[in-house]
């Protein structure tokens, strides 16, 4: 099955659909306009809605699948989660990451330790599980 996002005009990510492979074959193929379009055929855009964008789960294109929530960046061609905390940045891959860089990893007695990120410390905080 071939996904498709529907993206506003603020290129956020509104909804994703489910059509078959083949009518995305014989309306222009993957990634085309043509697919996009014919999407729209069939399912019309909501009130909101702008354009199809087509994604994959397997990341093959568009660098991620689409989230509701999340953004599609036209220039970059590329599919953006939603930012997680509001201190977090993008990075040069187009990843949030928080201000003070990747969690930790770390272990302890041969297990390795889970953290949450705390917002209003901008830290790092491990989970202890007793």
């Amino acid at each position: 099955m071939a996904k498709f996002a529907e993206i506003n005009s603020l290129d956020e990510v509104l909804k994703i659909i489910e059509i078959t492979d083949q009518d995305v074959i014989d309306n222009g193929g993957h990634q085309s306009l043509e697919a996009a379009q014919f999407v729209e055929t069939i399912i019309p855009l909501s009130d909101s809605g702008v354009k199809w964008v087509e994604m994959t789960d397997d990341n093959s294109f568009r660098k991620q699948a689409a989230v509701i929530g999340g953004t599609y960046d036209s220039t970059k061609d590329k599919f953006i989660n939603p930012k997680p905390y509001p201190s977090w940045v993008l990075n040069a891959n187009d990843d949030w990451e928080s201000p003070i860089g990747a969690m930790p990893s770390t272990t302890t007695d041969g297990k390795r330790d889970y953290y949450n990120w705390n917002e209003s410390n901008q830290t790092w905080d491990k989970i202890i599980i007793d």
